[in-house]
C-alpha cells in the first residue's frame, strides 16, 4: 500500500488512490465541485488540496465550512488525524465570542467554521478573507437562496488575493436549474463526479444490499383512508371546477400542486377591491385540500399516533382567539370527530402501523446474527421517532435513542449540538445500538459504522435518499431496508427519488463533459481564475472607495437580513448595535426604518407601526421609511383602503418620506445613493444629534439621560447611581471608592467615570 508523503502530512496516514490524484490534478487549479459517494474520502481530498495551497502560499489560511457543529467537529478531527498542524487547526462557531474568534483567526492556519458564524464575522469585519487561499464548502448543495454559503463565496472571490473554492457533496440536486444555481453561487468552473460504477473507484466501494418491503395496510386503516379520500376528492373536484387544479385524481395531485394553487388563489383574491364569498370559499377549500392530503400521508406512511397528534394540534389551534371559521368548522364536523374516535380506539388496542412489527422482526434478526450491530432507523417525523424509540426500548437487547434536530417545538424539546455529539459518541461505543433519527442524521455525519439502515418511511428527495443510504457500507458491506406501505405515498416517493437520482447523474455527466472540454488545456501560462477575479476586485475597489468611509449602524434584529449582506457587498462598514429607535443609522444623522410588505401589514394590525413612526420622528432630524417587497396589497390580509390610510398618515402627519424597493439589493442601492450624497457634503458644516434615546421631559428622566451618557453606563446603572448618590453633582464629584459602593459599578468602570469627569475638553 502506498501513501501520500508531504512535510505537512503524518507518515502513512493517507493512502494513495488513483481517483484522488486525478481529482487533485484539476481541483488544485480551478474552482471545483467534487461529487463522490459517501465513504470515499471527500474530506481527505479537501485535506490534500489544503496541503497543496499551504505549500504554494505559506503565509495563507484555509477555511473549512460545514453546516452544523457536529460536522465541523468531525472534519476538524479528520484533519487533525492526518496533518501535523495540530496547534494550528481551530474550530470557530457561534459559541465563541466574536472578539475571541478574531484573535483565533489571526493565529491559526486552518479554521473550521459554521457558515453563519463566518458570515457574521465577515459582516462585522472581525475577519478578513484577503489572505485565505482556499475555502472548502461541505454539503455544497446548500449553496442556494439566502444560505450563508452564497454570501461567503461572493465576498471571498471579491476579496482574496489567491482565491480557490472546493465544493464537496454526495448529491447536488436533480434538476439542471438547481445544479446550475449551486455552480453559479460557488463560482464553480470544473466538476469531478464519481459514482459507484466509475472504474477508478469500484475497488473501494463496499457492497450495499438494498431490500424494499411492501407492507399491506390492514382493514382498519383502509376504512379510515377511504373516509379521508372521499372528503379529499370532493375538495379536489371543487378546485378543478374553479380552474386552479388540472386534475382531481388523488394519485396525480402532489403536495406542490396544492401549495401552488393556494398561493395563486390568495394572490388573486387579495388583488380584488371587493372579494366575494365565493373567493373566500375557494381559499377555504384549498386549505382543506392540504389538510386532507397531509392526513393521508400520516396515516399511510407514519401511523395512527402521528395522525392523532395532527388532529389534536388542529383542535388546539381551533380553540385560539384568532382561529378561522373554516378551521373551527373542520374540528367540529362529524367527519373529524369520527376519524379521531376511530384512531384513538385503534391506538388503545395497541395498533400503530404494520410497519412497526416488520421493523421489530428485522431488528431482532439483525442482533441475533450480530450482537454488536449498529442500526439507524430513519423517519420523517419526530412524533414517529419518539413512538419507535419508546416501543423498541421494550424489546430485550435493543438500546434505542432518539436523534433529532436542535429546534424545539411545543411539547418536544430539540437536541443541542453538544447533546447530539454525546449521543453519537455513545452510539459509537455501543451504549446505544439503535439510532432512531430524523433528517438531522442524514447529512454528512460520519456516524459509527452501521450494519443496517432502515427507512421507516420514504422521502421523494434524491439528495436525502442518497444521504440516508450512505450511512452504511462505508468501511464494510452494509444493508438498506426500505419499508413501503403498499399503494401509498411511500411507493410514489420511492420511485420519484430513483427517477430524480438517475436524472441528476445524467445532468452531471453532461456538465462534467462540458467543463472538461473547456478546461482541458489549463496550464500555468493561461490566465488563471484567480487573476480574473483579482482584476474584477481592483475595479470593484475603485467603485467602493467612498462606501468604505461610510459607517452604517445596524440594529441587532436586522443582523441576518438579506439587506445587511448586500450592504457588505457594496463595501459599507457595518457596526452592530441595539438601536432604541429604527433599524439603521446612516452616518450620524439619518435614521431608517425598514419593513417588508408582510411586516408592514402586521405592524398595522398589532399596533407597532405608528408607535415606531412617532419615535422615529422624535429622535431624528432626518428619517425615512423603506418598504421592501413586490406588492404590499397582495401580501397583506388588510383591505387596501386601510393600507393606503396608513401610508398617507405617515407622509402627511409625520412628514416621513416612504421609499419602495423590490428587494434587499435595491434597498442597498438606495443606501449607497444616500451615503454618496452625505459624503459629498462639506465636512463639519453641520452638527447632528448623536444620541437616539427618546427625548426626556420630566426632571428624573433628564437626570437619568445625562448620567446614562457616561461610558459604560446604561439606564439601569444610571438609576442605581442616582438612587445611591442622589444628585448628578454628587456622581460627578464622587471618588472611586464611593462609586464602587454602587451595585453594578466595578473598579474599571469607576476609573473610567473619574477619567472622563476630570479630562479637559480637547476637540480634534
Amino acid at each position: 500500500m502506498k501513501f501520500f508523503t508531504h512535510k505537512l502530512i503524518k507518515k502513512d496516514k493517507i493512502e494513495r488512490r488513483l481517483y484522488q490524484e486525478t481529482i487533485l490534478g484539476t481541483c488544485n487549479r480551478v474552482n471545483s465541485l467534487v461529487i463522490l459517494p459517501t465513504g470515499l474520502g471527500k474530506t481527505i481530498i479537501a485535506a490534500l488540496i489544503a496541503v497543496n495551497r499551504l505549500s504554494k502560499y505559506s503565509d495563507s489560511k484555509i477555511i473549512f465550512l460545514a453546516p452544523t457543529k457536529p460536522l465541523v467537529a468531525q472534519h476538524y478531527q479528520t484533519f487533525k488525524s492526518v496533518l501535523v498542524l495540530d496547534e494550528e487547526l481551530k474550530i470557530l462557531t457561534g459559541s465563541i465570542a466574536s472578539k475571541k474568534r478574531g484573535e483565533i483567526f489571526n493565529d491559526a492556519k486552518i479554521l473550521f467554521y459554521t457558515p453563519q458564524t463566518l458570515q457574521n464575522d465577515i459582516i462585522t469585519d472581525t475577519v478578513n478573507l484577503k489572505n485565505v487561499s482556499l475555502i472548502i464548502f461541505d454539503e455544497a448543495h446548500r449553496a442556494v437562496g439566502e444560505y450563508a454559503y452564497c454570501f461567503i463565496a461572493d465576498r471571498y472571490m471579491k476579496t482574496a488575493d489567491n482565491p480557490l473554492i472546493l465544493g464537496i457533496t454526495a448529491s447536488p440536486g436533480a434538476t439542471k436549474e438547481k445544479i446550475d444555481t449551486v455552480l453559479e453561487n460557488l463560482f464553480i468552473k470544473n466538476i469531478e463526479i464519481r459514482t459507484e460504477r466509475s472504474p477508478d473507484v469500484v475497488q473501494y466501494i463496499q457492497d450495499i444490499e438494498i431490500q424494499w418491503i411492501k407492507i399491506k395496510l390492514p382493514k382498519e386503516f383502509q376504512e379510515i383512508k377511504q373516509k379521508i379520500e372521499a372528503m379529499y376528492k370532493d375538495t379536489l373536484k371543487y378546485l378543478k371546477r374553479s380552474h386552479v387544479l388540472e386534475s382531481y385524481d388523488i394519485s396525480r395531485v402532489t403536495k406542490k400542486d396544492l401549495l401552488t394553487a393556494q398561493i395563486k388563489i390568495q394572490k388573486e383574491v387579495k388583488s380584488k377591491a371587493e372579494p366575494t364569498s365565493d373567493d373566500f370559499e375557494l381559499i377555504a377549500m384549498a386549505a382543506m385540500a392540504i389538510r386532507y392530503s397531509y392526513m393521508l400521508e400520516l396515516l399511510e406512511t407514519q401511523g395512527l399516533n402521528s395522525l392523532l397528534a395532527y388532529l389534536i394540534k388542529n383542535e388546539k389551534k381551533a380553540s385560539g382567539k384568532r382561529a378561522s371559521r373554516v378551521l373551527r368548522g373542520f374540528v367540529e364536523s362529524p367527519f373529524f370527530i369520527d376519524i379521531k374516535n376511530k384512531v384513538k380506539s385503534l391506538l388503545e388496542k395497541g395498533i400503530y402501523h404494520p410497519k412497526f412489527s416488520t421493523l421489530q422482526k428485522y431488528l431482532e434478526n439483525q442482533f441475533k446474527q450480530n450482537e454488536s450491530s449498529r442500526v439507524i432507523v430513519f423517519t420523517q417525523y419526530r412524533v414517529t421517532a419518539q413512538l419507535v424509540t419508546d416501543q423498541l426500548s421494550k424489546i430485550e437487547g435493543l438500546r434505542p435513542v432518539r436523534f433529532v434536530g436542535q429546534q424545539s417545538k411545543p411539547g418536544d424539546k430539540g437536541l443541542g449540538q453538544k447533546q447530539q455529539l454525546e449521543i453519537l459518541e455513545l452510539f459509537k461505543e455501543g451504549t446505544y445500538n439503535v439510532l432512531v433519527a430524523t433528517s438531522v442524521a442524514e447529512e454528512g455525519l460520519d456516524i459509527a459504522e452501521c450494519d443496517l439502515v432502515i427507512f421507516y418511511d420514504v422521502v421523494p428527495s434524491e439528495i436525502r435518499y442518497v444521504q440516508r443510504k450512505g450511512r452504511t457500507g462505508r468501511k464494510k458491506p452494509g444493508k438498506v431496508v426500505i419499508l413501503m406501505a403498499e399503494n401509498s405515498r411511500d411507493e410514489g416517493y420511492y420511485w420519484a427519488s430513483q427517477r430524480k437520482q438517475r436524472e441528476m447523474h445524467r445532468i452531471l455527466n453532461e456538465i462534467q463533459e462540458m467543463s472538461r472540454n473547456k478546461f482541458k488545456r489549463i496550464d500555468e501560462s493561461q490566465t488563471q481564475i484567480t487573476e480574473f477575479f483579482q482584476k474584477k476586485k481592483e475595479i470593484k475597489e475603485k467603485k467602493e472607495i467612498k462606501e468604505e468611509k461610510f459607517e452604517i449602524i445596524v440594529d441587532h434584529r436586522e443582523y441576518s437580513s438579506s439587506l445587511v449582506k448586500e450592504l457588505v457587498t457594496f463595501g459599507f462598514k457595518i457596526k452592530l448595535a441595539q438601536l432604541p429607535v429604527a433599524d439603521y443609522l446612516l452616518g450620524n444623522r439619518i435614521l431608517i426604518e425598514r419593513k417588508t410588505c408582510e411586516d408592514f401589514s402586521k405592524s398595522i394590525i398589532d399596533g407597532r407601526l405608528f408607535k415606531e413612526i412617532k419615535e422615529l420622528k422624535q429622535n431624528s432630524l432626518q428619517s425615512l421609511l423603506i418598504i421592501e417587497g413586490e406588492n404590499l396589497y397582495t401580501q397583506s390580509s388588510l383591505k387596501p383602503e386601510a393600507i393606503r390610510g396608513a401610508l398617507v398618515s405617515i407622509i402627511l402627519d409625520f412628514n416621513i418620506p416612504i421609499i419602495w424597493t423590490k428587494n434587499g439589493k435595491e434597498t442597498a442601492s438606495i443606501f449607497r445613493t444616500i451615503a454618496r450624497r452625505e459624503l459629498e457634503k462639506e465636512e463639519g458644516k453641520k452638527t447632528w444629534r448623536t444620541r437616539l434615546e427618546k427625548s426626556p421631559q420630566r426632571t428624573f428622566e433628564i437626570q437619568e439621560y445625562i448620567v446614562a451618557g457616561l461610558p459604560g453606563i446604561d439606564t439601569i446603572r444610571a438609576k442605581k447611581l442616582l438612587s445611591k448618590l442622589k444628585t448628578i453633582e454628587n456622581i460627578f464629584t464622587a471618588e472611586e471608592e464611593e462609586l464602587l459602593e454602587v451595585e453594578g459599578i466595578g473598579e474599571k468602570l469607576a476609573k473610567n467615570i473619574r477619567k472622563i469627569v476630570r479630562a479637559k475638553y480637547r476637540p480634534e
